[in-house]
């Protein structure tokens, strides 16, 4: 009884990753700034992302 326990765990398990119900795979945030500062004023301009 244990076995087949086991064995409809694992299946349940392969099935949902099959699916894409567990993803592992996670984006990240990514950014470049140029910034350049004066004696009047500061300026910060997004080169890379979002």
């Amino acid at each position: 009884m244990l076995m087949l326990v086991v064995t409809i765990i694992i299946a349940a398990v392969v099935a949902m990753s099959a699916s894409g119900m567990i993803s592992s795979a996670k984006s990240t945030t990514t950014g470049a700034f140029d910034v350049k500062i004066t004696d009047e004023s500061l300026m910060i301009k997004n080169i890379i992302g979002q």
